[in-house]
């Protein structure tokens, strides 16, 4: 029978791959003293869930070699790198193995020797990779682990691992180990990125950091942090994990997005799901996000957007004001004025101050040149936002959120945005309110009165 040319083609990747299959070591479980990993070679956890390998990704031209743990079941999951052991260095040459010395996990290529971790020398140990993606090193004599993968995350969360922190016993002060994720450059390189993923120590939350730029995700609102984690610890240690169910990760992605992947056995795929429209800042300075609304991002009232990008789609550079504030020194008292926002939710920063009225809060913002808004909370704290607003959420289509528990937020605008909306926004939103109930029995009634409230209330803007 003829072959065909999809046939040969098929034949012929058939054949390369089973030369590289030949030419790999495949270790089962364990890297003792003496082997050594190459770049076809290969780690494998007991059942075949995890591979521990070398992987390449191609930058500026050339190949950069890496070693890290990947899913290992189907050819799909090969692709899911869920740690880095050398990110901040790349190997430039396929020569580069994984091996033990003096009593460390090195890789090295005949010119330049990584440590991968810093365990006392001269020990004999064994590395070990676990069913649960846990790269750990043994001591020979009594298996006592030395260090473990799961100590030093990258960007992905795996069941078992930890997020947060764990104080040395008898300790108030001083972390045993501090758990946190970091976002890869980019696709093609795994080196610690722009993003971190934190835990909030005493808020019960999680934290996206971006440089200067702060992302808070509430477990207590968000229904996908809320049932992806737990929080557990005893005494004073606290950090989250993910629920030990199927199989599951959670990656912070290059553009700071939390992504929530489940693995499905019926379909043989990865379920993916963002954490949420509203989780790194995506609406940008002096903005609100809705996370239900199908464009969840707004500008504030008195501002609008800081370049024609907003309208392509790319929310991240934020709103600018309309009007300019006043002038404002320690000596020249400010003409600003503020404006309530209702239904929003805003993070909660670590600059809370105990004052006793709103009235007080307001002055103390008043009088800092550098303070665009302030919240007032029920139990008599106050919080200042300096230089910029980051991460308001509009919560009017959460019942869950739109209660009294939410501080008092009020936004700094120049006078005369608060004076126009008071003569103009406000009287014709409670206008409009009682002609739409007599609108409901006599629409005839409603256009045209609402006609004459257009009219009359453009007439004194002027």
């Amino acid at each position: 029978m003829a072959l065909t040319s999809s046939t040969l083609a098929s034949l012929t990747s058939f054949l390369c791959l089973c030369t590289f299959c030949v030419n790999a070591v495949i270790h089962k479980e364990f890297l003792q003293i003496g082997q050594s990993m190459g770049t076809s070679d290969s780690v494998v956890s007991y059942n075949g869930k995890f591979e521990l390998c070398f992987f390449t990704r191609v930058r500026d031209n050339s190949t950069k070699y890496y070693v890290g743990i990947r899913y290992n079941r189907v050819p799909n999951d090969r692709n899911k790198i869920v740690w880095v052991a050398n990110r901040d260095y790349a190997f430039q040459t396929p020569s580069a193995v994984l091996t033990i010395q003096d009593g460390n996990l090195v890789i090295k290529d005949g010119q330049l020797t990584y440590r991968v971790n810093k365990v006392s020398n001269n020990i004999s140990i064994y590395a070990m990779l676990l069913d649960s993606g846990n790269l750990i090193l043994l001591k020979t004599s009594n298996k006592q682990i030395l260090w473990q993968s799961f100590d030093y995350p990258t960007d992905t969360l795996l069941p078992f691992m930890k997020l947060g922190d764990e104080y040395d016993a008898g300790s108030n002060i001083s972390f045993r180990n501090t758990w946190s994720l970091r976002s890869w450059t980019s696709a093609d390189d795994p080196s610690p990125g722009a993003f971190s993923l934190q835990y909030g120590s005493g808020r019960f939350n999680l934290i996206i950091n971006n440089g200067s730029n702060v992302s808070w995700i509430d477990d207590r609102y968000n229904d996908t942090i809320r049932n992806v984690f737990g929080q557990t610890g005893a005494d004073r240690n606290s950090y989250f994990t993910l629920p030990v169910v199927n199989d599951s990760r959670l990656v912070l992605e290059v553009s700071g997005e939390l992504n929530q992947e489940y693995w499905s056995d019926e379909k043989q795929v990865w379920i993916s799901s963002q954490s949420s429209k509203c989780a790194n800042n995506s609406c940008g300075a002096f903005s609100i996000c809705n996370p239900k609304a199908l464009r969840p991002c707004d500008c504030l009232y008195g501002f609008r957007p800081s370049d024609a990008s907003w309208y392509n789609g790319n929310k991240s550079a934020g709103c600018v004001r309309n009007k300019d504030l006043s002038y404002c020194s320690n000596s020249v008292k400010s003409n600003d004025k503020f404006k309530q926002l209702f239904y929003v939710k805003s993070p909660t920063l670590d600059s809370l101050t105990k004052i006793n009225t709103t009235r007080e809060c307001e002055s103390t913002c008043s009088r800092n040149c550098s303070c665009v808004a302030y919240a007032y909370y029920v139990n008599g704290y106050c919080q200042l936002w300096l230089g910029s607003v980051l991460n308001l959420k509009n919560v009017s289509t959460d019942v869950a959120n739109s209660d009294d528990s939410n501080p008092i937020f009020y936004l700094r605008l120049a006078a005369v945005e608060v004076d126009t909306l008071g003569k103009f926004k406000k009287r014709t939103f409670l206008d409009f309110v009682c002609f739409s109930e007599l609108g409901r029995q006599n629409p005839k009634f409603f256009f045209t009165q609402l006609l004459l409230l257009s009219l009359f209330s453009l007439e004194s803007l002027h």
